[in-house]
């Protein structure tokens, strides 16, 4: 199962993102899954007990790792026996035509990358 999660820039340093991170996590235990997988940044969610999925012998689809690639178990040994390669789902997959199509929807906004946004 997949979702993204996110806060309004009106509601960030408030700690709506961590609630919204740790009920994720406890509805996913309560779900029984073995653990979690995100793309994220490490300075905020290594907080939650995230860790680099290298430690769990997992890589990207391309095979690769980096730090933003995180894993958190949910159970007890959850990735003990894991190891692979991640593919994430098609609904985060998209053409760079099939974006500037989308963005037409929407009034004109400038582009602003911050500090906190994955440079990958």
């Amino acid at each position: 199962m997949c979702w993204p999660l996110s806060a309004s820039s009106v509601f960030r340093k408030r700690g709506i993102g961590s609630e919204l991170l740790n009920e994720s996590i406890k509805v996913a235990k309560k779900l029984d899954y073995k653990s979690m997988i995100l793309f994220g940044n490490p300075d905020y969610y290594h907080r939650f007990g995230f860790r680099n999925a290298q430690e769990y012998s997992i890589t990207t689809k391309d095979g690769l790792n980096f730090e933003p690639f995180m894993a958190l178990e949910l159970q007890t040994n959850g990735l003990a026996n894991m190891k692979g390669k991640f593919f994430e789902d098609n609904a985060f997959v998209s053409q760079p035509n099939e974006l500037i199509e989308f963005e037409k929807r929407f009034p004109y906004k400038e582009k602003l990358v911050t500090d906190t946004q994955l440079k990958h």
